[in-house]
Formats: structure tokens, sequence, C-alpha cells
């Protein structure tokens, strides 16, 4: 017969089985809750700092098909994920946590910050976005089409938000999943007059955050266009589904990629790699997953941004998720 739990006197011994069975307790009860068993057939991903409306779109993926359950935010308020103005909300926790096994159709309890109050005088000058004066840019010059990394302060973590204009032009896409409060990753549009092979022309750059107001005005030198296509990342086949583990052999397919080994570096955040030196071609090739900052442990894991740049033409991002 199962043991059960029974109210301890005071007084009387704790004993380790006592304990043992009220962890037991716990876990089953968390497994009841929230429909794991942690065993499932797919990975929960990483969605902190995500807006509601991009996690949506991850969690809702073919492969995964997991759902919203409880939506909440920083006062306990419950929310409607459907709504246009939760949407662009920003995740602060998560439960299950990201690299737990679930089945398909499970629920993904998620915290969202609170929905600002508005203010008749405007923003504070300490939260207006901000481009730093040292080191503004990386690299800094770039080719037109090319990502640049934009290094200041009180950038909006809903990306969609942060308006990055060059000589008045303003991307095409929003800032890359690297993006952060700190740092914009964006492709240089095409701007008025650009420069002709050979030369190199100073545009100025500047960060508007809506509803916020507009950063400072920074210098960046642009390069001509480099020739051919940027190479393009479709999907990356691995042991489990937008999850491998340090030292396993994925598989990269897409276009652009360029038949010679060291032509094609791999970038996992800011580890990189080259794929393995047989059987590449331009829309396949293998590489094993290179060791990850504080990626160590088995249960470790880590939401990572990957891409593949082939002579200094870099693909869209794909979010991963590296374990030990």
């Amino acid at each position: 017969m199962a043991q059960e739990l029974k109210k301890v006197e005071p007084g009387e011994l704790i004993k380790s089985d006592l304990i043992n069975l009220i962890i037991d307790k716990l876990q089953e009860h968390t497994a009841k809750l929230s429909g794991l068993g942690g065993t499932g057939s797919v990975t929960v991903p990483y969605l902190f700092g995500r807006t509601l409306s991009e996690a949506a779109t991850i969690i809702k993926q073919p492969q995964l098909s997991l759902q919203f359950g409880n939506v909440v935010d920083a006062f306990g308020v419950s929310l409607d994920p459907d709504l246009n103005e939760n949407k662009s909300r920003i995740i602060l926790n998560q439960v299950p946590d990201p690299g737990v096994r679930v089945n398909p159709n499970s629920l993904i309890d998620v915290l969202l910050a609170a929905k600002p109050s508005s203010t008749s005088g405007g923003p504070p000058p300490s939260t207006m976005p901000s481009i730093n004066s040292t080191t503004p840019f990386n690299p800094a010059m770039v080719p037109i089409g090319q990502d640049v990394t934009i290094f200041g302060n009180n950038f909006a973590l809903d990306r969609t938000k942060n308006i990055v204009t060059f000589a008045g032009v303003p991307t095409a896409e929003a800032p890359t999943s690297e993006s952060t409060k700190t740092k914009l990753v964006v492709k240089v549009p095409v701007v008025p007059n650009p420069p002709s092979t050979g030369q190199e022309l100073e545009v100025d750059v500047i960060v508007e955050v809506q509803d916020v107001g507009r950063s400072n005005t920074a210098k960046l030198k642009v390069l001509p266009a480099l020739a051919g296509q940027n190479p393009t990342i479709t999907t990356i086949q691995s042991s489990d589904i937008n999850f491998a583990r340090v030292g396993e052999t994925i598989t990269f397919r897409g276009s652009g990629f360029s038949t010679t080994q060291q032509q094609n570096v791999v970038s996992f955040d800011t580890s990189t790699t080259f794929p393995a030196a047989t059987g590449i071609t331009a829309n396949e090739f293998r590489v094993v997953v290179p060791p990850i900052a504080g990626v160590v442990r088995a249960e470790d894991n880590k939401d990572v941004s990957v891409f593949v740049t082939v002579n200094g033409r870099k693909s869209n991002v794909i979010p991963f998720i590296i374990g030990g």
C-alpha cells in the first residue's frame, strides 16, 4: 500500500523518509498540474525576454504544438493572450522551464511585464534610448545589406518598437533575436547616394523607441553592398526539435553556403566553428556544436542565436537551445 502523509506532532522526529515522501508528492502534484512528466516528445523553448506575440509564434510551430496556459502579469492579473494590447508585453518568467521535455499540446504558463502607466509629462530622460559615444557599432564599417550591432541603452525589449534609421532610411526588418536593451542587431538598408566600389559613406544612425523617444545621432561608415546573395538557413536538423547538445553533429539546410569549408563560419552566439570537411554543398552541411559559455552540466540549457557567415555575408538568425 502506498505510504500516506500524516501530520507531525510537536516534538516528533522528522525522518528522511518523510522528507523524501514530501518531495515525491510535490513532484507528482506539479506533474499533474502542468500535464508534464519530463519525458515528452518536444522541448520547451526559451521564452524569457520575448514578447507574447513572438512567444506565440514559437510555441505554435507544428513541430512543437504547445499552448499558453495561465497568462498573468506582474500584478497577478489574468490576461487574454489573443488581445492585441497584450501581445507586445514582455515575458518575465515561464513554467515549465526552457529545455524541459513535454508532450505536444502541453500548456506553458507565462508571467508578463505589467502594462506601463501613462504619464502626461512623458518619459523621464533616463529612459530615453541612447547610442554609445565610444564604440557605438560593431563592425565600425559595414557593407549595405549586412548586419551591424548598435550598442547603447534603453532599447525596447519588444524588438518591433525599435525603429532604426540610416541616413533617414528605416530598416526593412525589426532587429534580430540577438538584440537586448543594450544592443540592437539590424541590417543596413540601401541609403541615398550609396557608395561606389572602393568608396565609403558616413551616415547618421538614430534609434527611435515607439512611445518613448529618439536617441542621439551616431555616425557609421557604410560600404558598397557585397556581391551575391546572403546565405539563408531554412532548417537545422538535430536529435531533437529546436534543441541540440554540445558535441552533437547537426545538419544545416538552406542556400548560399560555400563548398569551401573555411568560408562558412557557423556562430552559436559568440562561439564560432566550421562545418565538417566532407559533405558540404551550397544547400547543406554538417557541424559539431562547439562548447558554449554557461553550458557545462548535462542539465544546463541555454538559448542561443545561430547563424552562418559566408565570405562576410551573414544569414538569417535562428533561435536554438543548446544543452550540456
